[in-house]
């Protein structure tokens, strides 16, 4: 009985852990645009924008100071809501030789926003872009949830019913039998006269 119930425990755990695997994307390849900024020589902090996927990339381009392109500084750092210390992503460019790119962000699901810092560029361009692919709908992020965390919970549920079970049983066979019924009384020898 017990090895039946750690293999109905490594099932449930092994179906728990391929669910959460098929919703990981690992090639996004259906981007749409979430948000643009745009500017020239001038910092900024921008507006909350929301990721409602686990992959999502950040498309880049600024254009040097045509008479000091040396002097050029372009950069931008990407921080979840309500954090100012610490990025999860930034580009710092120089000068006029790389002047565009991508990066590709793999975080989940939430609120960021960007920093921009620059200096001497005649302007810029940030565009952010998500994969749909990689977007938990509501109703899948709550089965997501469901099968991470109740699947577990239900298995050992399980092993304790059954080892308690189990142990109510060794309990029964192992208990003294019950004593037997006191013998009847013995017949009475008087008679009436």
């Amino acid at each position: 009985m017990h090895r039946k119930t750690v293999a109905l425990f490594l099932v449930l755990t092994t179906i728990s852990s391929s669910a959460v695997s098929l919703l990981t994307k690992t090639h996004a390849v259906n981007w749409q645009p979430v948000v643009t900024f745009t500017g020239f020589n001038n910092n900024q902090t921008t507006e909350l924008f929301r990721i409602n996927g686990s992959e999502w990339r950040i498309i880049w381009s600024y254009t040097p100071h045509p008479q000091q392109p040396s002097l050029t500084a372009f950069s931008f750092f990407v921080y979840p809501k309500d954090e100012e210390n610490n990025y999860i992503e930034h580009v710092i460019q120089y000068g006029s030789t790389n002047t565009s790119g991508t990066v590709y962000i793999h975080q989940g699901p939430k609120l960021y926003y960007l920093k921009i810092l620059v200096a001497n560029t005649q302007v810029y361009s940030i565009a952010v872009e998500s994969d749909l692919d990689s977007e938990v709908g509501t109703g899948l992020l709550i089965a997501v949830i469901v099968a991470v965390f109740a699947i577990p919970i239900v298995a050992t549920a399980v092993i304790i019913y059954v080892a308690r079970r189990k142990r109510k049983q060794m309990k029964i066979n192992l208990s003294p039998p019950p004593p037997p019924p006191p013998p009847p009384p013995p017949p009475s020898s008087f008679s009436n006269c």
